[in-house]
């Protein structure tokens, strides 16, 4: 903690103290913020390895069916 002088007096609350508290406000909030930052970055990165996947497995249910269809027309 930084030595601001003497203490000075507020409504009875030294300033000192106000300044700490306010500090420490400003630090939660902006840990609030990176924390949201990152939940927002991780989300936005699951979200498109979902829609990869997605792509994949449509890709990949096609490319069955139409594997099945060239199947079941060889055979008849």
């Amino acid at each position: 903690m930084k030595d601001l002088g003497p203490p000075t007096f507020c409504l009875g609350i030294e300033v000192n103290r106000l300044q700490d508290v306010s500090q420490t406000v400003d630090q939660v909030l902006d840990e609030a913020i990176a924390a949201n930052e990152a939940s927002a970055a991780t989300i936005k990165n699951q979200a498109a390895q979902m829609a990869d996947a997605l792509k994949t497995k449509r890709f990949d249910l096609a490319e069955l069916t139409t594997l099945g269809c060239i199947d079941v027309a060889w055979r008849n």
